[in-house]
């Protein structure tokens, strides 16, 4: 499993590439848990994606232990527009943990911006990293969802 260190890093690096407004101290779950025998394989938008049988079960594992993580430990991050969890004004946006392949090469991160009954949107992003450096695949939110 990832140690909190490399999730943490991996937020940190995350947040300054995609600033969050109202960011929620409660973490994300990864709720998207049917179908999951072809969740991790896609062909949209000139790109295909997929990772090995060994890499599902490793992601699923920390699905699984992260769905029990409530929240962030804000005091690793610095200069962030936090929205406390007792906080029940929107707009705000959740995260989740990375969730990471046994290579460490291949991030997952949800993702969801609520701001009303029907204003939002989220979904799951996909980082991978080349040569040392995180790229998002080009796809937009995966699995996603609006209103």
């Amino acid at each position: 499993m990832p140690t909190q260190k490399e999730q943490y890093d991996f937020l940190k690096w995350y947040l300054k590439e995609n600033p969050a407004k109202k960011l929620c101290d409660t973490v994300k779950p990864f709720d998207y848990m049917v179908g999951m025998d072809r969740f991790f394989a896609f062909r949209n938008f000139g790109i295909s994606f997929e990772i090995s049988p060994k890499d599902c079960l490793y992601v699923l594992s920390q699905v699984k232990v992260y769905r029990q993580v409530a929240g962030l430990d804000t005091s690793q991050f610095k200069g962030i527009d936090w929205h406390l969890k007792s906080d029940r004004h929107l707009p705000i946006t959740y995260i989740s943990l990375p969730v990471f392949s046994r290579d460490r090469k291949t991030v997952f991160i949800n993702r969801a911006y609520h701001c009303g009954g029907l204003c939002g949107e989220g979904g799951i992003e996909i980082y991978v990293k080349t040569q040392g450096r995180w790229k998002r695949l080009d796809t937009g939110y995966w699995r996603s969802w609006i209103s």
